[in-house]
């Protein structure tokens, strides 16, 4: 079996196949074309691992990791010797508050291990469709409505059950709350993209009109009529049908080879449970790039390791830093007086905070994912979202998991199936990952809902409006300044107001107790 499949892949230098003497790890970026939707995947390091092209110059995102080993030490040395910071004993003392904010991870295996089963409903359900088992006893396999339907009753069984044990239980402190929060809505994620791709043709072909055959009586006055009208219904539903033959063919193509690969149920269940742990939340990106990494020279078993423990490190400093800036620098502002001079007091700090955090879950964290489970596609991570200048061009950039779902499961798929516009498509879009981005926050929050990451998408969605009317105003210096200093102080703001709003009265004496050690 070819390895590629139908997919074409094309090198950076070179128009050549990939093969084993070509190693992914080195800096050459293999581009592969996805068969299910218009989108190219990639074999390559991660965004910042890659050399700048010719000419380019570094920038200070890239020398501060390509340096950060060191930085990060020296961070531990100041904290170590900081007056402010009350030396070691305090470092110490910030190191062991990480057992406050997450609880040992062998407490969760059970909870872990009941979500993760349960997310092989998805996988039987789909096994048992895909051979035709249902039609025996439930629906026929080309019956749309009953499948979606099925589908969203396992969704649903699945996602109830998250929900009570993150919302309703809470019976974890705020980081394992939010872990679990992110587990709850990658698996949904995963799920969701599982079934769409591997039943991408079934959803999307047309049936054929059955109704081209015209019963009429046979009359001496009407004879004539009625035989030039059925020749030309006839004609036309015979245009008709070969549209829609075509249509299917084309739809065909964009079907992977899914029930060829995986023929069995066990082989099913490992090629999931494999995907579950792979970070991406796209299948088609998944099968892809795990058949075109087949072909490919693997990387060092040495390198790996060496990697891991740099992401490791490197997550355990930015954890400990991010808690200290919290609180040596934001929570002593906002414990005292909630006003706009306290607001400005922490925009820095909370800039600083934002940046460490999107480096230990986009890069730090998937990139630990991906040594571990093989995955070689780390440059749909992230991209250069620091020198983005438009509201599209950030989130596209910025949270491309994210984003690269939401462009293919929700916009695309709206569009595809239910033939909606691109503008509804847009905002229901923004609503949906408004959503989940409230259900994170309430499972760390004790239920209380602020919409601000709604409403900050809402508005994400206006602007682009406005970018695509107005090409003048969106390629403007001064627009592009605009829309920075926006994204400043809405990080800023984000902190205020969850705060305000949300945890005013939220383990303050705790807080208050690290501030006078």
């Amino acid at each position: 079996m070819n390895s590629i499949g139908t997919s074409s892949t094309i090198t950076k230098n070179e128009h050549s196949p990939p093969n084993k003497s070509t190693p992914f790890y080195s800096d050459q970026v293999i581009f592969v074309n996805g068969k299910t939707y218009d989108r190219k995947f990639t074999i390559s390091k991660a965004f910042l691992d890659l050399d700048d092209p010719p000419g380019v110059k570094q920038s200070f995102h890239k020398f501060v990791h390509r340096n950060r080993i060191l930085i990060f030490s020296l961070i531990l040395i100041y904290f170590a010797v900081d007056g402010r910071n009350h030396g070691i004993t305090k470092l110490i003392h910030h190191a062991s508050v990480l057992r406050t904010i997450f609880v040992n991870p062998f407490e969760l295996i059970i909870d872990l291990t009941v979500m993760y089963t349960m997310s092989f409903l998805m996988a039987l359900f789909n096994y048992c469709y895909q051979k035709n088992y249902f039609s025996k006893w439930l629906f026929r396999k080309d019956n749309k409505v009953a499948l979606f339907s099925f589908y969203l009753l396992v969704q649903f069984i699945i996602g109830t059950w998250s929900a009570y044990f993150i919302l309703y239980r809470q019976i974890y402190p705020l980081g394992t709350q939010f872990y679990l929060g992110l587990v709850a809505i990658a698996l949904s994620w995963k799920q969701h993209s599982y079934f769409i791709v591997t039943n991408y043709e079934n959803l999307h072909k047309k049936k054929m009109n059955n109704k081209n055959i015209i019963i009429h009586k046979k009359t001496d006055g009407d004879q004539l009529n009625n035989n030039n009208n059925n020749k030309k219904n006839s004609n036309n539903d015979e245009e008709n049908e070969k549209k829609i033959i075509e249509f299917n063919k084309e739809i065909s193509k964009r079907q992977i080879t899914y029930n060829e690969d995986f023929k069995t149920f066990w082989e099913v269940s490992k090629d999931y449970f494999i995907f579950l742990f792979t970070p991406t939340l796209i299948y088609d990106q998944y099968y892809e790039v795990r058949k075109v990494s087949k072909t490919l020279k693997p990387e060092p078993l040495k390198t790996r390791i060496i990697s891991m423990l740099k992401e490791l490190y490197s997550s355990m400093v930015i954890m400990m830093t991010a808690h200290y800036i919290n609180v040596e620098y934001i929570f002593p502002v906002l414990t005292e007086k909630l006003d706009v001079y306290s607001y400005l007091k922490i925009l820095i700090p909370a800039e600083i905070n934002f940046q460490l955090q999107y480096y230990l879950l986009y890069h730090c964290a998937l990139s630990l994912l991906a040594d571990l489970s093989g995955f070689n596609d780390r440059l749909s991570f992230y991209n250069d979202y620091w020198a983005a200048v438009t509201t599209k061009s950030i989130l596209t950039q910025w949270s491309k998991p994210v984003h690269n779902w939401l462009y293919r499961h929700m916009f695309s798929d709206m569009k595809s199936l239910f033939k909606v516009k691109t503008v509804i498509c847009l905002f229901t879009t923004m609503i949906f990952s408004g959503f989940f981005h409230e259900f994170i926050v309430t499972s760390i929050t004790k239920q209380v809902c602020m919409p601000w990451s709604t409403f900050s998408l809402i508005s994400c969605a206006m602007f682009i409006m406005v970018e695509n009317k107005l090409p003048k105003l969106s390629s403007s210096s001064y627009y592009h300044a605009f829309v920075r200093f926006l994204l400043v102080i809405g990080h800023g703001l984000f902190y205020f107001s969850y705060f305000y709003f949300c945890f005013s009265d939220y383990d303050i004496g705790y807080y208050r107790a690290c501030m006078k050690l």
